[in-house]
């Protein structure tokens, strides 16, 4: 079940609640790896976190990269720690550093410092609406298409559609559900899939049968490179960010309803 499997991921790595429910959240749909990607993950975290910073705390980031990238984490504990530290640099708060330098570690191409700044430029938006806790969105934006711009175009369209059926009040609500709704069409494929383009984020450690399989799942303009292992983790990620945003943006509303749907 899932209780137990988190359970058994916060008694067998230390980690605390809710770290194990957003670790257990990416396990849970590969039970026959999840022991494996486990032992992986905390050995990454004990390299990672070292004498480092406060950032590199949670599990919840090394699971994420010890599932999406190949066994030798040689290559991706000096891109997570390159990524956290350009991060930091830009003023990202530890608690969201991690995870948004996992995101980049997985899905931020090649080129990291580029994929660095696509994020600082998605946060930029993303502040006019919480100007606190926009870095990991805005990595998510980062890894979903190689031009930020498009992929903050596409949220906007996202939050629209939210609107017009009257799934949210506005404000953060709605911008929380555009970025689900837009995590999710993302990675769903459709029948202009051979027209999108072949720019895909896939970075150098991903394993061989990614670059087999030809162009990953994606809505046209979008591509995010194993959609299978990486949708858990944007929905964990999600719900630290910008759902409890969302809950706390109508908590001290004046005028709020007592359930934030998500």
């Amino acid at each position: 079940s899932f209780n137990g499997l988190w359970t058994y991921v916060a008694e067998t790595a230390g980690a605390s609640t809710e770290d194990a429910v957003r670790c257990a959240l990416m396990l849970f749909p590969k039970p026959e790896a999840r022991a494996t990607v486990l032992e992986r993950a905390i050995a990454f975290a004990q390299q990672a976190d070292g004498p480092g910073p406060a950032w590199t705390a949670d599990l919840a980031p090394a699971v994420f990269i010890a599932q999406a990238l190949d066994a030798d984490g040689g290559a991706a504990l000096d891109r997570y720690q390159t990524a956290g530290r350009a991060l930091r640099s830009w003023g990202v708060p530890d608690r969201d550093a991690g995870l948004a330098a996992a995101l980049l570690t997985v899905g931020g191409g090649a080129d990291l410092a580029a994929g660095v700044e696509r994020t600082m430029t998605a946060r930029e938006y993303l502040t006019r609406f919480n100007g606190d806790g926009m870095a990991v969105p805005a990595a998510m934006l980062a890894i979903l298409a190689p031009q930020v711009e498009e992929a903050l175009d596409d949220l906007r369209m996202a939050a629209a559609e939210i609107a017009a059926n009257r799934l949210s009040l506005g404000g953060m609500e709605n911008l929380s559900l555009g970025m689900k709704l837009l995590l999710q069409t993302a990675v769903v494929p459709n029948a202009a899939a051979d027209l999108a383009p072949m720019t895909a984020n896939v970075p150098p450690t991903a394993p061989a049968a990614l670059a087999s399989e030809g162009p990953p799942l994606m809505l046209l303009g979008l591509a995010i490179a194993a959609p299978f292992l990486v949708l858990p983790a944007l929905s964990a990620f999600h719900e630290q960010a910008l759902h409890r945003l969302a809950v706390s943006d109508y908590t001290f509303h004046p005028v709020h309803v007592n359930f934030v749907y998500g």
